[in-house]
């Protein structure tokens, strides 16, 4: 029989199971048999159910192009049926052009195959063989329907490691006169090769769509939500990092959520969802990802018409968002200034867009928007305005983990601001570049092979006020609260909050300030050599023996014998000799800004035969520092963590330590060699020694 080019179409298009599904029910077993045996050159099959199953789409079409009982109707039939499966869904991108440029259907398909023809895999890679199958449209969207091999490795009968590859299936939809790209089932790698091509296709910029909670509630019914995950990273000591909440009447239900997670990101969620007048089903919305799908078989009708529907809603909330421009925001040459001299030319445009991403969130009260620059380049061009920490999507759980070193699970990496990007383990030393793999807190290991993928930005203090002290004077209504700053990803950029995160400095601190304004007494060498002597702690520290140490008088400089003593002249002071449970040193009351706090230290001394001038964040004493005041940071009985060091302490370690007391919200005061040597006279002098 001869199939019309649109059924042909329809046939490369589905799913090969739907072309399975049409063999079986209309056509006797016998004739399959015999035709199948006649296309492949065989005399006999033993198992006719395998020989069906394990032929490729292309020798199945030559069977129904034998089988008369197969009809055009069939085919439009299994194709409205099997052309998107049981859970249809897509990932959604924001195309936005800096040109109005079309591409017919025919040069489209040619450009894609031809592209697709370049790209090269390892030969055992998990993921290869991207294919083009076939171009239809729908509306003025273009419909590519695609396939690639997926490794799968197994223990075989002989119980050896081996693995096969299975073909998938997947789409892109092309709406580009609609601002978007949506791409189904297809795999992180992949997808980034894709939005590479159509980028340079359409002169568009392809960026990610974060779902953010006010999309959420501006587009879907928080009424019809059944599950919700919700996310903090720095969560309050007493309250989780992650919850999941789920019931059938969850709008009804929403007191029984424990109060304190209010304001954490969703980042998965499900509702009841009406696809037209008589068929609801399940939604299932990751945040992160800017991933839809719909737990519900449909046809492709059905499918495109709400698909179409809730594209425009997401693309028209981010649309109709501002209306500013970055060609406007460009025009200002706001990052000219003697302000911000000695950026690299490459700098500015990403400055730029950072500006304009900010005005859109404040002007339309929205969270995050997208980006379109390389986010590891940004890390490497603009190096002294932001931190970098490792961040990804776990490809198991669908959401946000806390990352892991698959080696020895330490959450604590130093990223390299060189190209190409490594990310190093901070306790193994384990090193990775161009892939990388971490594990979530639920052990399942993701594996990526772009660094974009697995990096966040955070802002330094300065950047922040430099940036949005800029933006303020070209637009004078855009205003800034106390301890914004933003954090970027391959997600969009970001504005975040810490309202009670304070970089103190000791002058600030009234118990400190009368020290820090001291002249020295004695030379700085006599009080670094006597440092030199100092230990953070006793051997066999007590509470106790500490307490009678604290009563105990010095005949001289040299009985001093440890850091916690300093201290001994300030009110409430409490030594606190941390043995593993506790993370701090030092426990005093202050007064700041007219008010009474709780001070906490973290106390170190200089390390016996010690060379380097300095303390770095990679330095074993670096890495003791950052745990033990990470774990400060979620303590919430205290108001004021310190850091006690007697030495040098890298500008790199303060940012990192700075940086993280701006993720918890709180307050980070750092006593290092100037205030340590002036307190270390003070006693000196007072103690007359």
């Amino acid at each position: 029989m001869t199939i019309p080019e649109e059924q042909k179409i329809k046939l490369e298009s589905m799913q090969i199971k739907g072309i399975r599904w049409m063999i079986w029910n209309n056509i006797e077993k016998e004739l399959i048999e015999s035709r199948l045996l006649q296309i492949k050159g065989q005399s006999t099959t033993s198992d006719l159910t395998k020989l069906v199953n394990s032929q490729s789409r292309a020798t199945l079409i030559q069977l129904i192009e034998r089988s008369p009982e197969i009809t055009v109707s069939i085919i439009d039939s299994a194709y409205e049926k099997y052309r998107y499966g049981l859970k249809p869904g897509f990932t959604l991108f924001w195309a936005k052009r800096k040109s109005i440029k079309t591409v017919p259907q025919q040069e489209l398909a040619n450009k894609i195959q031809e592209y697709l023809s370049t790209l090269h895999y390892d030969n055992d890679g998990k993921y290869k063989n991207l294919e083009y199958c076939s171009t239809v449209k729908f509306g003025d969207i273009y419909e590519i329907s695609l396939s690639y091999l997926q490794r799968f490795n197994y223990i075989n009968a002989d119980g050896e490691f081996t693995f096969i590859y299975m073909m998938k299936e997947c789409f892109v939809w092309v709406g580009i006169n609609k601002n978007f790209i949506a791409m189904n089932n297809i795999p992180e790698v992949l997808m980034n090769s894709l939005k590479k091509f159509f980028s340079r296709l359409y002169s568009a910029d392809i960026t990610n769509i974060k779902i953010t909670n006010k999309l959420l509630e501006k587009v879907f019914s928080s009424d019809n939500a059944k599950r919700v995950t919700k996310h903090n990273s720095n969560p309050p000591e007493n309250q989780l990092e992650k919850i999941t909440v789920a019931d059938s009447r969850l709008s009804e239900k929403l007191s029984c959520i424990p109060a304190g997670y209010e304001d954490y990101d969703v980042t998965n969620t499900q509702y009841i969802e009406e696809i037209d007048g008589t068929t609801t089903g399940t939604l299932g919305v990751n945040c992160n990802k800017g991933k839809l799908y719909l737990s519900k078989s449909l046809t492709s009708s059905q499918f495109r018409t709400w698909s179409t529907r809730r594209i425009n809603d997401i693309i028209g909330y981010f649309q109709n968002s501002t209306d500013v421009t970055l060609e406007a925001v460009t025009g200002f040459n706001m990052f000219t200034s003697s302000k911000w001299d000695g950026l690299k030319a490459s700098a500015i445009p990403i400055l730029n867009e950072i500006a304009y991403a900010i005005l859109n969130c404040k002007k339309s009260g929205i969270e995050v928007y997208p980006i379109s620059f390389d986010v590891f380049q940004t890390y490497v061009d603009l190096s002294k305005f932001f931190i970098g920490k490792v961040s990804f999507i776990c490809e198991t759980c669908d959401e946000s983990a806390i990352p892991c070193c698959h080696k020895c699970g330490s959450s604590l990496f130093s990223i390299t601001r060189k190209q190409p990007g490594r990310v190093i383990c901070c306790n193994c030393g384990e090193s990775q570049q161009g892939s990388f793999s971490f594990s979530c807190e639920n052990g399942h290991v993701s594996g990526f092979n772009d660094i974009n993928e697995v990096i966040e930005l955070i802002s330094t203090d300065d950047f922040c006020d430099n940036l949005f002290e800029t933006i303020h004077l070209y637009f004078p209504d855009i205003n800034f609260s106390h301890n914004e700053y933003i954090t970027i990803s391959s997600a969009g950029i970001t504005i975040q909050h810490s309202p009670d995160y304070e970089k103190i400095k000791p002058s600030e601190i009234s118990e400190f300030k009368i020290i820090n304004e001291r002249n020295l007494i004695k030379s700085v060498d006599d009080l670094e050599a006597i440092y030199k002597t100092l230990k953070e702690k006793c051997l066999h520290p007590t509470k106790d023996k500490c307490a009678n140490c604290k009563e105990t008088a010095c005949k001289s400089a040299n009985d001093i014998g440890c850091i916690l003593k300093l201290f001994e002249g300030f009110e409430g002071f409490v030594p606190q000799p941390h043995q593993g449970h506790e993370f701090g040193d030092v426990s005093m009351l202050v007064k700041y800004q007219g008010k009474n706090m709780t001070f906490q230290g973290v106390a170190k001394s200089v390390p016996s035969g010690k060379t380097s001038s300095k303390i770095t964040k990679s330095s074993d004493l670096g890495r003791e520092i950052i745990q033990q005041t990470l774990s400060a940071f979620h303590d919430d009985r205290v108001d004021i963590i310190g850091v006690i060091y007697p030495d040098l302490i890298d500008d790199q370690l303060k940012y990192f330590l700075y940086h993280y007391a701006k993720l918890s919200n709180r307050r980070l005061v750092i006593l290092d060699r100037d205030f340590m040597l002036k307190l270390l006279d003070w006693y000196i002098e007072r103690k007359g020694l």
